[in-house]
């Protein structure tokens, strides 16, 4: 697990820790739970399953899974972990922003690997003097980095795509430096939000599964077989 979904698991804990839990309805796959505060709607949600559907919906978005016949079996988790990577690819309907989202950290973290690499392989093969190198590394930030500070994600992508160096033409025969099949690599991260509801379902199963457990056992008394 991540810092980040670390940090957000921690947070959403603190969220839902005075939450109580409402059925509605308990008909087979067809369930309507109701999380909230007694006194407060902040961070309320639902969840609504029906047959091959799970809908969470409330204070921090709508969100939308097809997957199995009972989607608490696909969600399920005994230890409270997310796949959200999964998870994502069996949304049908999100907010409008969706589950992901532009990354500046993913974004600078790709750049450099190209530039380091470039720098790396030019002091070996002798392409570049030590001088061009740093020139060529000075360029990445003039051009690429600087366009991420002043335009965001579009004006990034657009440096990126066209950025071509080359040093003295005399000395290395043409050659440029550009970042080749650079839009193969993913340049962002969930949404804090999509991270939530994924904590949020998986307590909540594990919630409602609680609440099974000691409605059995209380039947299981009343009848005398414990």
């Amino acid at each position: 697990m991540s810092r980040e979904a670390t940090f957000i698991r921690e947070q959403f804990l603190q969220n839902v820790a005075r939450h109580e839990m409402t059925v509605l309805r308990d008909d087979g796959v067809d369930r309507h739970l109701c999380f909230k505060q007694p006194d407060s709607s902040i961070y309320w949600f639902d969840v609504i399953t029906w047959s091959g559907r799970l809908y969470i919906g409330g204070d921090c978005g709508t969100w939308v899974f097809n997957r199995l016949e009972d989607m608490f079996q696909f969600f399920r988790s005994d230890r409270g972990g997310i796949n959200p990577s999964y998870w994502s690819e069996k949304l049908e309907a999100t907010p409008e922003r969706g589950a992901e989202e532009f990354s500046e950290d993913r974004f600078i973290a790709v750049v450099n690997e190209y530039r380091l690499r470039w720098v790396r392989d030019a002091a070996r093969s002798g392409d570049l003097t030590r001088e061009q190198r740093r020139e060529l590394w000075q360029a990445v930030d003039d051009e690429v980095f600087r366009a991420l500070s002043y335009h965001g994600e579009h004006g990034a992508f657009q440096a990126a795509n066209d950025f071509s160096w080359k040093p003295d033409l005399d000395r290395n025969r043409g050659r440029s430096w550009c970042f080749v099949d650079f839009f193969d690599h993913r340049f962002t991260r969930y949404t804090d939000r999509f991270i939530w509801n994924c904590y949020a379902i998986v307590w909540a199963i594990a919630r409602y599964d609680e609440r099974k457990a000691l409605v059995d056992s209380t039947a299981m008394k009343g009848s005398g077989h414990a």
